[in-house]
């Protein structure tokens, strides 16, 4: 959550995106473990680590868990990175819109509508991954 805190936050994945970091730190690793173990709904739905209250009774926040799928795929695991975005993308709606929560009990999305914090992490996500699979189609062909 902040700098020598035991807590952290789903926020904590953009610090290898934001190049503060590599994603295959040690701290990272564990960082991430804990939010998988922790923060999350079978390790595709991630909830902030609120201090004012108990973030699980709020919905999944949709732009952390794009930025997980964003570090998978800086770690190169593209199939993890996709099943992630792919449980998010379950929470658009017809047009392809995104609130900035998701209840994944009740599948109801919750929060502001739409919610353009949610769609640029989503384009990262996205950007990103298409990025991945054209490099490692590439390297496949090339072999």
């Amino acid at each position: 959550m902040f700098a020598g805190s035991e807590n952290v936050d789903v926020s904590a994945a953009l610090i290898p995106i934001w190049a503060y970091s590599r994603p295959d730190t040690r701290e990272m690793q564990v960082t991430i473990a804990e939010l998988e173990r922790d923060h999350s709904w079978h390790g595709l739905l991630f909830w902030r680590h609120l201090e004012c209250c108990d973030a699980r009774k709020e919905g999944a926040f949709l732009a952390g868990t794009f930025w997980i799928a964003q570090y998978w795929i800086m770690r190169g695991e593209l199939h993890r990175a996709r099943a992630i975005i792919d449980a998010a993308l379950a929470y658009a709606n017809d047009l392809g819109l995104f609130a900035d929560e998701a209840d994944p009990r009740t599948g109801r999305m919750l929060g502001n509508f739409p919610q353009a914090f949610v769609h640029a992490a989503f384009i990262g996500a996205a950007v990103d991954l298409r990025a991945a699979e054209a490099h490692h189609s590439l390297k496949e062909s090339k072999s």
